[in-house]
């Protein structure tokens, strides 16, 4: 027996073969077994109205390819016009997010994660993706040097020296969940630096770098350089792959073929896969 239904209006005026108005209604009718009576009840209204028109050809075609403002781009809404720009996110605010959300932690005794617990650490983690790497490693390095009567003393967050080790895993799961250019530099030098991050932050990182949005070319290079220092570990070499794929999703096949980083991402898979390198030139 079906319990969910779904059924949709939609109206269209027209005007000299233009389309003036559109609206739909759409209804979403849960019906529980128990009773025909019973159950929820969605609906979902859009619309949309003609605003002008204007005279095409030539003449505008010419005024819009000299227009510098506008570029060829995807569908994809551009998520960079709305993001923070690197340099104001300083050391201090980092730190006051990550006191902020050991502070909420210590008040359930860490053994409760609250709805707000959740809100902190993803102001934390957008904190973190707006950072640049050299302020990513600054703070690992107060982190990572603090003792019980620095930061996490003054602060009475997560505690002493035990504190300390959870003040730095925090962090750094919040560098390897927030998926930007930076956090994927600073916690991919890490790793060469020898420093061993927990499986956990290790299996967040490849997943984020699998999946970023519009990475940098430096990331590209970072991901090489441990791929050339590690080149048996799969998991990297996969993420990697991933990462090339969003680079060059995000800038056009032609940009992928001549950037260097990319090719040498891209013969590492092929490599891997068929053993011999591949020519992007043609591509």
């Amino acid at each position: 027996r079906r319990v969910l239904f779904r059924s949709q209006i939609c109206e269209q005026d027209f005007s000299a073969a233009v389309l003036q108005s559109a609206s739909c209604v759409e209804t979403h009718n849960l019906q529980l077994l128990t009773s025909e009576a019973s159950g929820a009840v969605a609906t979902v209204k859009a619309s949309i109205k003609f605003g002008n028109q204007e005279q095409g050809g030539a003449a505008l075609v010419e005024t819009l390819a000299r227009d510098a403002r506008l570029k060829p781009a995807t569908i994809y809404f551009d998520h960079a016009e709305t993001q923070l720009q690197s340099d104001v996110i300083s050391k201090a605010t980092l730190e006051n997010a990550l006191n902020s959300l050991c502070s909420e932690l210590s008040s359930t005794a860490g053994s409760t994660f609250t709805s707000s617990t959740g809100g902190i650490f993803l102001d934390l983690q957008a904190a973190v993706g707006s950072a640049s790497s050299d302020v990513l490693r600054t703070v690992y390095t107060t982190l990572d040097n603090e003792s019980s009567d620095s930061i996490s003393a003054t602060t009475n967050s997560c505690g002493g020296t035990a504190g300390l080790t959870k003040r730095c895993h925090l962090f750094l799961d919040a560098a390897a969940t927030a998926g930007s250019t930076d956090s994927i530099v600073f916690l991919l030098k890490l790793m060469q630096d020898r420093v061993d991050l927990l499986p956990g932050t290790e299996q967040l990182l490849y997943l984020n770098m699998a999946f970023a949005d519009r990475p940098g070319e430096s990331a590209l290079k970072a991901a090489n350089e441990n791929l050339a220092w590690d080149p048996k570990n799969i998991k990297m070499l996969l993420a990697s792959s991933g990462l090339a794929h969003q680079f060059c999703a995000s800038r056009g096949r032609s940009q992928c073929a001549s950037n260097e980083h990319y090719v040498i991402l891209a013969n590492r898979s092929e490599e891997r896969r068929v053993g011999k390198s591949v020519d992007l030139g043609g591509r």
